[in-house]
């Protein structure tokens, strides 16, 4: 697979910030210079249809470093409807969601 990464003009000192802080949270430099892969989650105790998406996430994340990548996982807020009492929130909560994941 070919790409060209989206840092690659950055100076060089910008990039070695970034790799220290990658470095920060356990990354090695073999897993840094493969490809990122965003894995995201609405994992959580508040939300009842939510709880047992961090095995699943766990699943994803070791698909993707057997595929080759270095999946970076994020936590989106989910909303339990039941949990709330009504339906007021839906809207604001989806957009939340598009918001945090948009490229």
């Amino acid at each position: 697979m070919s790409y060209k990464k989206k840092d690659a003009d950055l100076p060089d000192f910008a990039k070695i910030e970034r790799e220290e802080m990658l470095r920060g949270v356990g990354l090695g430099g073999e897993a840094i210079r493969r490809p990122q892969i965003g894995v995201v989650s609405s994992w959580g105790e508040i939300n009842p249809g939510s709880v047992h998406l961090d095995k699943i996430t766990e699943f994803v994340k070791n698909g993707i470093w057997a595929a080759g990548g270095t999946p970076r996982e994020f936590v989106i807020s989910s909303i339990c409807t039941s949990m709330a009492g009504h339906d007021n929130y839906r809207a604001t909560a989806g957009r939340n969601i598009e918001s945090g994941t948009e490229g």
